[in-house]
């Protein structure tokens, strides 16, 4: 539990600031990176440098990746584009970032997977889903640890090649708490 607290805190850390925490950027976030920024009223929204390019009235988000955020509106989970449109609506309970085309998302208490274009890829039928990474994820399925492809084919265990992965999300853990990561 505390390695836990440590790791959130070092990312909230590195989140706020604005550094790369691969070493390669010398510590500054690049000027024409969107970077997250949250007001005194507690709302989140997108900078580039000093300027406001997507206003601040998200409840919480994640840091852009591959042109997609992951963001939190009224309770409830969606994705949106640079330009602040919105790509996904906000209707999920819990979401996750996007891998591999797909992203996992929280209905009605399992998670499932849904496409750029909002479109259920795979059906929410799984306790736990991490994101998808070099084709696979790693899933929890009626009480079963392992990991799925992109057509939901499920096995136990780890995926090939792979033991672990970032993204994921456990029922019953919201990621409130990333800092805007």
């Amino acid at each position: 539990m505390r390695n836990k607290l440590m790791i959130v805190l070092c990312g909230l850390a590195v989140s706020l600031a604005g550094c790369d925490p691969k070493g390669g950027g010398g510590g500054e976030a690049a000027p024409e990176t969107l970077m997250p920024f949250r007001t005194a009223e507690g709302k989140w929204g997108f900078k580039k440098g000093s300027r406001t390019v997507i206003d601040a009235k998200f409840d919480n988000v994640m840091q852009f990746k591959d042109g997609i955020a992951r963001v939190k509106l009224n309770g409830k989970y969606g994705f949106i584009d640079e330009v602040g449109e919105t790509l996904i609506e906000a209707k999920y309970e819990d979401a996750g970032r996007f891998g591999d085309g797909v992203a996992p998302v929280k209905s009605d208490g399992k998670f499932g997977f849904v496409d750029r274009n909002g479109k259920i890829v795979l059906e929410a039928k799984y306790d736990r889903a991490d994101s998808f990474s070099g084709g696979y994820a790693i899933v929890n399925l009626e009480g079963k640890n392992g990991h799925i492809d992109k057509d939901g084919v499920f096995k136990e265990g780890d995926p090939p090649g792979s033991g672990e992965s970032d993204g994921g999300l456990e029922s019953g853990e919201g990621m409130e708490d990333d800092g805007g990561n």
